[in-house]
């Protein structure tokens, strides 16, 4: 049996879908379903985390999407090699080296993802090693660099962010898998492009949501470094929140913060907020946190939590920050 606040959400849900049919039939063309879609999204979201027993009341769902199951994204920043390539362990030994759980939601198997992760390090880390490195066809990897680039991604110890040309990138990954004993019976060159494009050490968006170019074209980024062993070091593309909220609110005036997600894969995808928390004043409309204070108030700890979709899998991500609350600004 409903309870009252799901049974409340259902008659909006039912209004809704009432209001549009009655005007679609008495005003054919004036109104339709679609004109009411983002309403009934809206209302259609707050009802499932009501059934899963959430509080809608600090939830945002303005912008979220229909899914089937929520996976955790496991998280390991680097990826460590020694002097031999053919021994890469990451730097946390209970991280897997890709994302695989990751991987496996997006429809790659664990074995693929061992077999894949394998022959992906030991490429990347002989072609970061060769800024002249080409496919059998002759096509250069690299994205042609200015002198001064170049010559800093020499230096030792230093995180460099390499930019490949797609199509070359993947035609050589494929024909490293050739060499390491894989064929396209065993790792189909679809199964390959996909983990590629779902490769956490791979950055294919910038922080404006945009793919990312270089001189026209569009690459993939790759950071790495050399290590004092003579191996290489990859560093996994960071997901964050941007936007920085101001950190001071002032009686009387309305405060606002509107974060975003970034994430490498995908650029800025849509996202629900909430906050685990809020002061009496403060609440989540449509993922902008605002509210007027009416009191000043002594510095609290805001939490900012994320959650988004790629695919199948519900990907989460928190940041706080310190808010306060001037008195009223005198004229």
């Amino acid at each position: 049996m409903p309870s009252e606040s799901t049974s409340q959400i259902l008659d909006e849900l039912i209004a809704l879908a009432t209001a549009s049919k009655y005007f679609s039939s008495h005003s054919p063309g004036a109104v339709s379903i679609g004109d009411h879609l983002e309403e009934i999204e809206y209302v259609v979201q707050k009802l499932r985390f009501q059934i899963r027993g959430s509080d809608t009341s600090s939830h945002d769902f303005s912008q979220t999407r229909k899914r089937k199951r929520d996976a955790d994204l496991p998280t390991g920043p680097q990826h460590l090699f020694g002097s031999d390539p053919d021994e890469a362990e990451p730097i946390t030994p209970t991280s897997p080296t890709c994302g695989s759980s990751f991987l496996t939601v997006m429809g790659i198997d664990q074995e693929c993802c061992t077999k894949l992760d394998e022959v992906f390090f030991t490429f990347l880390a002989r072609i970061c090693a060769n800024f002249n490195a080409t496919t059998l066809a002759g096509e250069k990897y690299h994205q042609t660099l200015v002198a001064k680039k170049a010559t800093r991604s020499n230096q030792p110890f230093d995180f460099t962010a390499f930019k490949f040309r797609i199509q070359p990138f993947t035609k050589g990954f494929l024909e490293a898998l050739q060499d390491a004993g894989h064929s396209e019976v065993t790792l189909p060159e679809k199964q390959v492009k996909a983990y590629l494009c779902q490769q956490r050490y791979i950055q294919r968006f910038n922080e404006d949501g945009k793919k990312t170019k270089s001189k026209g074209a569009h690459v993939w980024i790759i950071e790495g470094r050399r290590t004092h062993d003579g191996g290489w070091m990859f560093k996994e593309a960071e997901r964050k929140m941007c936007g920085e909220p101001n950190t001071r609110a002032r009686v009387g005036v309305r405060y606002a913060y509107e974060p975003k997600v970034f994430d490498p894969l995908v650029g800025t995808p849509k996202a629900v907020f909430h906050s685990p928390s809020l002061p009496e004043w403060l609440k989540w409309e449509r993922n902008v946190l605002t509210g007027i204070p009416n009191a000043p108030e002594q510095p609290v700890e805001i939490a900012v939590c994320a959650t988004y979709f790629i695919g199948e899998a519900c990907l989460k991500m928190t940041r706080s920050f310190w808010l306060e609350v001037a008195p009223e600004e005198l004229e």
